[in-house]
């Protein structure tokens, strides 16, 4: 049953007051032209390290937090923050990017670490002159620790009065936002693309004014649940090209808070319908639905781009395979691809998926188990040269077998159940299928192919002795069945399928 989420939208204005400052006593900062220039120093009590990324990537520098302590990084006017590894792994470690001023960009930033005790914002931006300011390809997928508010992610504050690019930035699991930008209200836009956002409370993606354009958020069961979009006034928000998938958790798209509302267009988006119709238009507001939209989101599909990894971002762009195709699959049955380019999971699934155990370079083999949430998404480059789908705990149930969204055809890929039919008394029988048939290991021996049964038929007889039984195994249905005295007797002890009783008139 859907959930009616409790609504702070008179806590989220006061919010709005709120700055990305960190705590009091925080002493660490930068302030300089070019973050570069610092490599190997140490700045406000981090440790500062060069490292470099996978072959082909670009070196970066790396923040080493202290357990219990909190890194301030400062971008001033003009300023760039770029290529570094912000690594938050010991216990009690924080940190904060704090870009207020005109014209600066923050780039290739990786948070390493689940953050324990996370500032008020993690990221706080605002083009405070009237410029434009850019955070691009930045990682903040680690997430904050379970707790009221434990972690915002993206923070822009009221003072900002430019336009701000925020592209590629991956936060999840946030407890309050992971895209915070509605404060502003009619100063200064907010332009979000290619970014993708998971399991954060209140809202994935809140803004006041601006567009949302290849984006993605997902609820699951892994942490909290907020809106995929959640807009606020004056508008208007435009959201192009997303998928908003909710899994029945919360809205995919809110307009409208505290009052006052707001005009969103949406175009060519995916979205969950499943949580009270998935849109909610609050206090007059409208939520106009134009070209290209539907209702089957997809939320394991990672932007091109957007980085998955820490070390990835702080490198400069992602590492991993860069599929070119995308296969699908839910529903109860084991299956195994083969493809004749690379194979891996999708982001949001590898944490389930081990390689050399689920998958290799070029082959997966896994199983799904019939749950609402038994899905699983790969990543893979070439085309496909083997699928076989077959039962997992006795059963075969393909709800989605699809590549690039297209389904594919399920009887060409699914090995059907196989099921055994015992016999035993004394009668003489035949049998069709509309699969295949032979007989069970144990009684193979007194069974001659193209004499007792081929590819569809068995035809055999028991003598009625205490030992005469045949147990067969076949796919498929059973399609005809003709029952006949063997020595002029008829005696039927036993016809069981898959271990059950059955009256043999059923398939007469």
């Amino acid at each position: 049953m859907a959930r009616e989420p409790p609504e702070f939208d008179d806590e989220q204005a006061n919010a709005e007051a709120e700055t990305a400052e960190s705590p009091a006593g925080n002493t660490g900062l930068l302030h300089r032209r070019s973050y570069l220039q610092l490599a190997g120093a140490a700045v406000g009590g981090a440790a500062i390290a060069s490292a470099a990324g996978r072959a082909n990537a670009a070196s970066y520098d790396v923040v080493e937090v202290d357990a219990g302590s909190h890194e301030v990084l400062r971008v001033g006017a003009g300023e760039t923050l770029e290529n570094v590894l912000i690594d938050v792994t010991a216990d009690g470690a924080s940190a904060t990017i704090d870009c207020h001023a005109p014209n600066t960009t923050v780039r290739n930033v990786g948070f390493e670490g689940r953050m324990d005790s996370p500032p008020t914002g993690i990221i706080g931006a605002s083009d405070t002159g009237g410029g434009t300011s850019v955070i691009e390809n930045v990682y903040l997928g680690d997430g904050a620790s379970a707790g009221h508010r434990h972690g915002l992610g993206l923070w822009v504050s009221p003072e900002h009065s430019g336009h701000l690019v925020i592209d590629r930035v991956n936060i999840q699991e946030m407890g309050d936002n992971s895209f915070y930008c509605s404060a502003p209200g009619n100063s200064g836009t907010v332009e979000l693309r290619n970014c993708y956002s998971a399991n954060s409370w209140v809202a994935h993606y809140r803004l006041a004014k601006g567009t949302v354009e290849n984006c993605v958020a997902l609820n699951d069961e892994r942490h909290e649940d907020g809106r995929g979009i959640w807009a606020w006034a004056p508008g208007t928000v435009e959201v192009r090209d997303c998928d908003l998938d909710m899994n029945g958790r919360h809205y995919a798209i809110a307009a409208g808070a505290n009052g006052s509302g707001t005009h969103v267009a949406v175009s060519d988006t995916q979205y969950s319908t499943a949580f009270h119709g998935g849109i909610r238009e609050a206090n007059g507001s409208t939520v106009d639905l134009q070209q290209g939209n539907g209702t089957n989101p997809d939320g394991s599909r990672i932007p091109d781009g957007c980085p998955t990894s820490a070390r990835e971002a702080a490198a400069g762009g992602r590492t991993q395979v860069q599929a070119t195709n995308r296969i699908e699959l839910s529903g109860q049955f084991s299956y195994r691809i083969e493809v004749d380019g690379e194979i891996e999971p999708a982001a949001a699934h590898a944490q389930w998926l081990t390689e050399g155990d689920a998958y290799g370079d070029d082959w997966a083999e896994w199983w799904l188990s019939g749950s609402d949430e038994a899905r699983t998404v790969w990543e893979y480059t070439g085309d496909i040269t083997s699928l076989e789908v077959t039962e997992y705990d006795g059963t075969t149930s393909v709800r989605t077998l699809a590549v690039n969204g297209d389904e594919l055809d399920h009887d060409r890929y699914v090995t059907p159940s196989s099921h055994t039919l015992s016999l035993a008394g004394q009668f003489s029988y035949r049998i069709e299928v509309d699969g295949e048939i032979e007989p069970a290991p144990a009684h193979a021996q007194w069974l001659t192919e193209g004499e007792a049964y081929g590819d569809d038929w068995a035809e055999w007889w028991l003598s009625g002795s205490d030992e005469a039984r045949t147990v067969w195994e076949y796919t498929g249905d059973i399609t005809s069945l003709d029952i006949s005295p063997h020595r002029d007797r008829t005696e039927v002890r036993t016809f069981a399928i898959d271990g059950e009783s059955v009256d043999p008139e059923r398939f007469e």
